[in-house]
C-alpha cells in the first residue's frame, strides 16, 4: 500500500460548494486530479460586499467557539471563515460562542449567532450538553471549531466521542467532499472524506472574503 502522500499544510484554500472558486490568494492546487486557480478578489476596495446568504436558509453549518475577552481568536474567525466558504447558497453559517460577545460577525462569515455571555468558564460536560442540544435542534450539516486544545479543540473530541460523530482533527485543508489532516507530528499528511465535525489548525483558511454573512 502507498503511504499517505505529503501536502503542503500552509496551503491556505477552500472550495466552495456548486462549483465555485472563493479564493483570495493567487496560486494554484491541485485537489482530486483537478487543478484549480486561485482568483483574487475582484471588489472594489471600499465597496460594500454583497451578503452570501441571499435566500432563505434550508440547512446550517454550526461553528462553535469561545470568546476572549468580548471578542472572536483569530483561529475562530478562520473557523467562521471556513463555514462561509463550505456553505451554498441555502446553508446559513450559524455561531454558537460561550461567553460574551462585543463585536458584529457579518464580517466573519456569519449568518446566525447564538451568545451564552454569562458562560465565561469553560466547563466541559455542561458545554457538551449544552451544544448536544443545539445539535439536536438545528441538525448542522457539519460542525466546524478551531484546534486549540482548551476549550474549542476540547470540546469538540467531546462531542463526537459522546454523539458518535465522524470527526477530523489537525484539519490543514478542505474542501466541500474532503480534508486533509497531518499525522505523525506533522510528518505526513493525509486526505479523508469531509466529516462531520472539523477540527481546523490554525491559519489553514483565508479569512478575507468576497462577501458578509447576515451576523
Amino acid at each position: 500500500m502507498n503511504p499517505p502522500r505529503r501536502i503542503n499544510p500552509r496551503r491556505p484554500f477552500v472550495v466552495t460548494g456548486q462549483g465555485r472558486k472563493r479564493y483570495t490568494l493567487g496560486q494554484t492546487a491541485a485537489i482530486g486530479g483537478e487543478t484549480l486557480q486561485a482568483a483574487a478578489s475582484t471588489a472594489t476596495p471600499g465597496a460594500a460586499k454583497p451578503l452570501r446568504l441571499t435566500d432563505q436558509a434550508q440547512r446550517c453549518i454550526m461553528v462553535v467557539t469561545h470568546s476572549e475577552r468580548g471578542v472572536l481568536s483569530l483561529q475562530a474567525q478562520q473557523a467562521v471563515a471556513a463555514a462561509a466558504l463550505l456553505a451554498d447558497t441555502r446553508c446559513a453559517v450559524l455561531l454558537i460562542v460561550f461567553g460574551p460577545l462585543n463585536e458584529n460577525v457579518a464580517s466573519s462569515g456569519a449568518d446566525q449567532l447564538i451568545v451564552m455571555p454569562e458562560a465565561k468558564l469553560y466547563e466541559p460536560d455542561v458545554n457538551t450538553h449544552i451544544v448536544g442540544s443545539l445539535i439536536e435542534q438545528f441538525t448542522p450539516t457539519h460542525i466546524v471549531m478551531a484546534d486549540n486544545d482548551l476549550p474549542d479543540g476540547d470540546l469538540g473530541r467531546r462531542l463526537a466521542a459522546k454523539y458518535t460523530l465522524t470527526v477530523a482533527t489537525h484539519v490543514v485543508e478542505l474542501t466541500t467532499k474532503t480534508v486533509t489532516v497531518y499525522q505523525q507530528q506533522g510528518a505526513v499528511y493525509a486526505r479523508q472524506p469531509l466529516p462531520r465535525v472539523i477540527l481546523l489548525d490554525h491559519d489553514c483558511v483565508d479569512m478575507r472574503l468576497p462577501f458578509l454573512g447576515r451576523g
